[in-house]
């Protein structure tokens, strides 16, 4: 009866053994499955963040090309950007040509003037030294 008794206490660890075994075993299958279903909805979340980004980058692109060019246009219209020679044309040569041109004809005006006014003298002198003339004439005559 003692031989059976052990017999059946050998047998019996040997299936607790087993029954442990097996446990472990579904144990790992049961974490390897938790960890993997894990890892997919990561990769499934990264995915839809990715998603997510391309879409609004995409979206952003389309949005901000019409707008660029029409921020640009009016900033160029203000005056915020601007062609430094052309700027520079406008702002120091031609005030410069401005004023040269105007003292040119200050000059011509008043060139013209004291011609006139030394023409209208000449002319003066003239008529006074023909009036001269003719009274001597007359007085000689």
């Amino acid at each position: 009866m003692r031989a059976h008794q052990e017999h059946f206490e050998h047998v019996r660890n040997m299936e607790l053994v087993a029954t442990q075994k097996m446990e472990a075993a579904e144990q790992r299958k049961s974490e390897e499955k938790a960890r993997r279903l894990a890892q997919e909805r990561d990769r499934l979340e990264r995915e839809r963040v990715l998603r997510e980004k391309v879409a609004a980058s995409t979206f952003a692109r389309g949005f901000l090309t019409g707008m660029i060019s029409s921020v640009l246009d009016s900033l160029w219209a203000q005056g915020v950007f601007y062609d430094p020679v052309e700027r520079e044309v406008a702002d120091v040569f031609l005030p410069w040509l401005t004023a040269q041109a105007q003292a040119q004809l200050d000059a011509q005006r008043t060139a013209r003037a004291t011609m006139a006014a030394l023409l209208a003298d000449a002319l003066a002198l003239q008529v006074r030294q023909k009036g001269l003339v003719m009274a001597r004439l007359v007085r000689a005559g």
